[in-house]
């Protein structure tokens, strides 16, 4: 998935999300030239947040990590086995 978000009134900040196994989820946004990047498998994840002056990546918190696990399972509710 691709798209823009309006971060500000007349400003947008390009995104991409991937998703793979409805489990594993990659979300990138870039502004202004810096590029935040989240990746979950499911179990772990890390993340890239530059405009928080943190340019190493660094583990996800367990509510990110359940944030992004949501995030993947693009079903959800809707379809029910």
């Amino acid at each position: 998935m691709q798209g823009s978000i309006e971060v500000s009134p007349g400003m947008k900040a390009p995104f991409s999300m991937k998703i793979k196994d409805q489990k594993k989820v990659r979300f990138e946004l870039e502004i202004q030239g810096m590029k935040m990047i989240t990746a979950c498998d499911g179990e772990s994840g890390w993340k890239i947040v530059p405009f928080a002056g943190k340019t190493d990546p660094e583990r996800m918190s367990a509510e990110e990590i359940k944030d992004s696990k949501e995030q993947a399972d693009v079903t959800g509710d809707l379809i029910q086995l």
